[in-house]
């Protein structure tokens, strides 16, 4: 009964007073809408790879370079080492080795680029890609089977059934299609895992075709340890398993240990997630978000006790009855609480109208697919425990103030309430500090990003176009074909890809007596020029050199440096994964260029010539004269179109794949400057309100603008009749 007559009490009371509650109601809606779209995107984040049945006994296995030097740590090993793994160690349950590609798909007419995943058969039953159609325990049995996801079979064959259809594969760039069958038909993979694919195809398949795909594909290998093996005791035998059953060729320098799946997302290798196609994560976002929505909450709080304490002048009257009719002070907290409460409940509605119409917007922003699902625990949980939460804190401070005025001084009219009130005071102090903490961390992050898209990448890398070649063999006639077109700058070769992390995998070479792990670039003669890398010392590639592509390489001052080398022209490098430990002459030295991210150190590099008799440029790279973008543009397609016909025009601008590297930082400079901007808006909504009630004081006791705008922006003017 009480219960009942406090809803109406507070009912009443929100009609009564309608321009506080509308504010109190728009900062809570702000507030829980934020909140709730902050809450989502923690819990995917939190949540990725969980829904693995087996998530907490999948592993990753990596190594550990004995050498300590840079890029000492990766999940790139040789995962030809699965079967023997699953053979010698005690605990394991099964190994996976998977590698990835992007590949152009034919089929019927259709040309699409989709994300294939090579993989032993026992990824079906290891990890939890249900299979709505076929046997996951045959799907994979054949060398030349796909399974395909769902989303995937749609757009290849609409509503027919696929299984059993054939579908025409090339892999990793091979110039021959080969002929699938469709095998499967999977779920569609969850957004929040860090494997993705479209095409899941047997492991053999590729093995069949690169022999030495297990050392040089993206690549990773996966182990399932049994029930009850603790990942520190299999460890244990790793270093044992290492020196005594991987045979001498086995391309394993370091120590190998287990990453779980479940770090994967946040881990010190997160950025290999991406070959995958799962999303790289930062461990330290959430937490950042989490931060801002604590800060919102506080702020929205903070507003709702000033709007209720200075306004207590307008219920006095109501208070001081109540109290002189008998109500004690619990009876008149409980009054504030509910009106809190069902304030909180009323603005919970507009709350999840404004996070539904944001979603699409906060999705685009985050790169996810979340959704508010009313039907699942966790999204439930939050809608009702969020709003429940800030209502009984919001309304514990003027609940707690309010309830202990006397009715004496009510009576009396001699309460001392705004401006003067130092919890009044303090909640305005804390409001203010807040939003000046946002926009200082708003404004830290746009310099820093800044900072690092602006720095000296030791390489031009404006007007440069990278092109993917189909075969070997087409640098010379590319670049016969474009000599002396004014657009065309330079024209240079290169085994990889220009840009960032575009190396060969780190590579051991003994130097003094000392294996080093190294990136290893092989490029033709107008590499430097075409880039823009300086050299330091020394000369370059020269054609009137012959013996430059037999032994001749040039290194970067990070590894002069790492050697301790002041004149390094003339110093012999041993190569130490050849068998006839071919030594290498150093020529040159170029001064430290970026091929990754400015949050890593450069890594030491060695350039070198290819020693064939005709090199395998798998790329050409373009210099393009500035404000010669289009035409140059135009003259690389009908050139390609004339030397490849029928082969899809691939190229990628390199300064863009350098920016691409902070996506990241960008995505996360918005989602907190969005977020502030939230949390900031209900402090200005309140603001607002109370100006614009001194503002109406103008025309009647004629008050100059400067000094309402000085008394709206002192510590808060008293505005105990604003309501």
């Amino acid at each position: 009964m009480m219960l009942r007559n406090y809803l109406i009490v507070a009912g009443r009371n929100l009609l009564r007073y309608k321009v506080y509650s509308c504010i109190n109601i728009c900062g809570l809606a702000l507030a829980i809408g934020c909140c709730l779209l902050i809450f989502l995107f923690v819990w995917n984040e939190w949540t990725y790879d969980a829904f693995h049945e087996k998530a907490d006994r999948i592993f990753r296995v990596y190594e550990v370079d004995k050498t300590g030097l840079v890029g000492q740590v990766s999940a790139q090993i040789d995962i030809s080492i699965g079967p023997i793994l699953e053979e010698h160690c005690a605990g394991i349950g099964q190994a996976v080795r998977m590698v990835t590609d992007y590949d152009i798909v034919d089929f019927e007419g259709k040309r699409l680029k989709e994300r294939q995943l090579f993989a032993d058969p026992e990824i079906l039953t290891v990890f939890s890609f249900p299979l709505l159609e076929g046997d996951p325990t045959t799907a994979l049995k054949f060398s030349y089977s796909v399974v395909l996801t769902q989303e995937t079979a749609k757009r290849y064959f609409g509503s027919e059934n696929p299984l059993g259809k054939t579908i025409a594969i090339p892999f990793f760039y091979n110039e021959e299609f080969y002929d699938c069958t469709v095998t499967g038909i999977a779920e569609n993979i969850p957004k929040n895992s860090s494997i993705q694919f479209d095409f899941l195809l047997p492991y053999k398949a590729i093995k069949n075709v690169y022999s030495n795909i297990s050392r040089w594909g993206m690549r990773s290998l996966f182990v399932q340890l049994g029930d009850g093996v603790e990942r520190e005791n299999f460890e244990a035998q790793l270093p044992i398993f290492v020196k005594e059953q991987l045979e001498a060729d086995t391309a394993i320098y370091g120590s190998l240990h287990l990453q779980p799946l479940l770090e994967m997302h946040f881990g010190r290798m997160a950025s290999t997630a991406r070959l995958f196609g799962g999303l790289k994560g930062n461990a330290d976002y959430p937490y950042i978000l989490l931060g801002i929505g604590f800060l919102i909450v506080v702020l929205v709080i903070a507003n709702f006790s000033n709007l209720a304490i200075a306004g207590v002048s307008t219920r006095s009257s109501e208070i001081g009855v109540r109290r002189m009719l008998g109500a004690d002070r619990s009876q008149l907290m409980r009054q504030f609480w509910m009106e809190a409460i069902l304030t909180s409940l009323v603005a919970l509605v507009f709350g999840l109208v404004l996070a539904e119409l944001s979603l699409p917007a906060f999705n685009a922003l985050v790169q996810r697919n979340l959704e508010i699902s009313y039907t699942r625990f966790h999204s439930l949980a939050a809608i009702l425990i969020l709003p429940l939460s800030i209502g009984l804190i919001a309304g514990s401070f003027p609940a707690v103030f309010l309830s202990s005025l006397q009715p004496v001084s009510i009576v009396r009219n001699t309460l001392k309430i705004g401006g003067k009130n130092a919890f009044s005071r303090g909640l305005i102090a804390l409001q203010f500090s807040l939003c000046i903490f946002l926009v200082i961390t708003t404004l830290c992050m746009t310099r820093q990003l800044d900072y690092l898209k602006s720095k000296n990448l030791g390489m031009d890398a404006e007007q440069l176009i990278s092109l993917h070649l189909p075969e070997t063999g087409l640098l010379a006639l590319y670049k016969n074909e474009l000599a002396g077109y004014e657009s065309i700058v330079g024209i240079a070769g290169s085994r990889h890809q220009v840009g960032p992390g575009r190396g060969s995998a780190p590579h051991n070479l003994t130097i003094d007596g000392r294996e080093i792990k190294v990136c290893r670039f092989w490029v033709d003669y107008d590499y430097l020029e075409t880039v823009g890398v300086e050299l330091v010392a020394g000369r370059n590639f020269a054609r009137e050199f012959p013996s430059d592509a037999a032994d001749a390489v040039i290194i970067n001052q990070a590894l002069a440096n790492q050697l301790g080398w002041d004149d390094p022209v003339g110093r012999e490098l041993v190569d130490f994964n050849d068998p006839g430990q071919k030594r290498f002459r150093v020529i040159g030295v170029v001064e430290d260029f970026h091929f990754d991210s400015l949050r890593h150190p450069v890594a030491p590099a060695v350039l070198h010539l290819p020693a064939s008799e005709e090199p395998d440029y798998g790329y050409i790279v373009v210099k393009v004269r500035p404000g010669h973008i289009p035409a140059a543009m135009k003259l690389l397609k009908e050139t390609w179109d004339r030397l490849t016909p029928g082969e899809v025009f691939r190229y990628k601008f390199v300064d863009e794949e350098f920016d691409a590297l902070y996506r990241e930082e960008e995505r996360w400079e918005r989602i907190i400057r969005f977020a502030a901007g939230f949390a900031m808006a209900g402090d200005i909504d309140f603001r607002i309100q109370v100006t614009n009630k001194i503002e109406s004081l103008n025309p009647i006791f004629n008050i100059g603008i400067a000094h309402i705008r000085n008394l709206a922006t002192r510590d808060q003017v008293p505005c105990n009749n604003c309501f």
